[in-house]
């Protein structure tokens, strides 16, 4: 090997390597100080990359965790609500029976009443209150979705609007409910799905215009809709036989209950419905005296609708076993739908648990293999401290032949 001052490959060498070296213990340094294999992209680029998209599914996951713990705490809400709901209508129901014993007074019967009426405010004040995080759950209004996933298009549905406006005395058919008298008015809008039968009423142009039918003398229904048919409201009127003044006991008793000047003297008459298609305000299926065929009046046949509105200890038991059944079904739902959350709960933790598992072998440092690198890259850069001192000594080999 040739003695030279002006390039020492010797001491080159070394400051590469310990270049090398300083590299690899600031590397193992950093694996050991952060817990991550890979900190940035040059790390190790495409492990990165699917590192990234594991992390993201797996925060998701954790995060759909959460969600579908807030739906079942709406759940419970609800389903704990209902249950009060429940155990009002049952002691409404009882108090109803009471309310049939021949030796009780007026006065008595009266007293059962406001009981009656207390439970039925504090249903309604039930299905007004009972909210979660500022939402109202029982009112007809809540329906929400809740991550079943960490994707897009993985969720559960939650629906409480079943009753258009709640699980109040209306829409549980329960208004002007009187045990003392046993009678139960109003109640809710017939849904379309109540009325059956050939013809599929109401088509297009069904209906029965007032004004050109004239009525028997005696109690008769109909179920009147003033919004395309979506939903019906039952209308009773007891005739008189009079002609045109039954016209005007159904105009008002319509009017009345869908609340303002639906039906007037104006409507189109039945050839301009049937002929010409021309749609009237409303829509009615009149009741024959039977109280159970309704008339429609395209088609020509006969189809049926239920209604438990009327008076009389049957009708009012039979009213609120129809509302008791609403409600058992929907805790029914409520605790299916609870049962859905948890299992999914299940299958979500399990999944961030393998996804996790991904995740960190490729991106989270092994201690074991770090620390054993540590030490390797310390030793390698002591020694090349060392070599590089001794190289640097070298050169001075010259010194040496001059002086001889």
């Amino acid at each position: 090997m040739a003695i030279v001052v002006q390039t020492n490959m010797l001491s080159l060498n070394a400051q590469k390597r310990l270049f090398e070296s300083s590299g690899g213990l600031n590397g193992a340094l950093e694996q050991l100080s952060t817990g991550r294999r890979i900190s940035r992209a040059a790390d190790d680029a495409a492990n990165l990359q699917i590192g990234g998209r594991l992390a993201g599914q797996f925060q998701g996951l954790n995060q759909a965790v959460r969600n579908a713990n807030d739906g079942i705490a709406i759940t419970q809400i609800a389903e704990g609500a209902l249950a009060g709901t429940e155990k009002s209508l049952q002691r409404i129901r009882q108090l109803a029976v009471q309310a049939q014993n021949g030796i009780l007074s007026a006065a008595d019967k009266i007293a059962l009443n406001k009981e009656a009426n207390a439970l039925l405010d504090e249903i309604d004040r039930t299905a007004e209150t009972t909210e979660f995080g500022g939402k109202k759950l029982l009112d007809g209004s809540f329906r929400g979705e809740f991550s079943d996933g960490a994707n897009k298009g993985q969720v559960m549905e939650l629906d409480l609007t079943k009753l258009a406006e709640g699980f109040n005395r209306t829409e549980l058919g329960l208004q002007g409910l009187n045990v003392a008298t046993a009678t139960v008015t109003g109640g809710p809008a017939l849904a379309a799905s109540d009325i059956s039968g050939a013809g599929a009423y109401p088509g297009a142009n069904q209906g029965i215009v007032l004004f050109e039918n004239t009525y028997s003398a005696g109690e008769r229904r109909f179920a009147v809709s003033n919004n395309a048919g979506a939903s019906y409201e039952e209308v009773v009127v007891n005739f008189t036989g009079n002609g045109a003044t039954d016209n005007n006991l159904l105009i008002n008793a319509i009017n009345s209950t869908l609340g303002g000047a639906v039906v007037s003297s104006a409507e189109p008459s039945f050839e301009d419905v049937i002929t010409n298609g021309v749609q009237p305000d409303f829509r009615i299926a009149f009741e024959s005296t039977n109280n159970a065929d309704f008339i429609d009046m395209t088609a020509g046949s006969i189809g049926t609708y239920t209604s438990s509105n009327s008076g009389g200890s049957s009708e009012i038991l039979s009213a609120l076993d129809n509302a008791l059944t609403q409600v058992a079904e929907t805790r029914a739902e409520l605790g299916a739908k609870q049962n859905a959350f948890q299992s999914s709960m299940r299958n979500m933790m399990n999944m961030a648990e393998n996804v996790g598992g991904a995740k960190s072998k490729i991106m989270d440092t092994d201690y074991a293999v770090a620390t054993a690198d540590l030490t390797k890259q310390q030793i390698i850069q002591q020694s090349t401290v060392t070599l590089m001192g001794r190289a640097a000594q070298i050169p001075q080999s010259a010194l040496f032949l001059l002086q001889n």
